[in-house]
């Protein structure tokens, strides 16, 4: 069972994007996140190309959503969510950080925390 919180309130894990609904105007998905609870959301853009990485739970299931483009489109048309796990994005993502984001470690340690609080909260409600 995932953390659960009021979805359009808690943008404290969000890196380059603002809000829900800044998430949803990038990748041009109105309505992406309805019933969703982002746990991290992120948005690197620099030198007219960006890269994007959204972690969200909904109906009980954990996804992710990655993004990139260059410097002739933006994130629209690519919001395709895939049922993740947090040990996957433990591995693929904290394991090979210099790679999704840029040698930053701002994001990475949010993403971290993440994955912790995450986890943490599985053991208590198991036992």
């Amino acid at each position: 069972m995932l953390l659960s919180t009021n979805p359009y309130q808690d943008v404290s894990n969000f890196i380059g994007f603002n809000s829900y609904q800044d998430i949803e105007d990038q990748y041009d998905s109105p309505g992406c996140l309805k019933d969703a609870q982002v746990l991290f959301a992120y948005y690197s853009y620099e030198d007219y190309s960006g890269s994007s990485l959204v972690i969200f739970s909904k109906d009980g299931k954990l996804y992710e959503v990655n993004g990139s483009h260059c410097s002739c489109y933006g994130l629209e048309g690519q919001w395709n969510p895939e049922e993740t796990t947090f040990d996957f994005i433990e591995m693929r993502f904290i394991e090979n950080s210099s790679y999704v984001f840029r040698d930053n470690p701002e994001p990475l340690e949010i993403l971290k925390n993440v994955i912790m609080t995450n986890a943490i909260h599985e053991m208590i409600v198991e036992s």
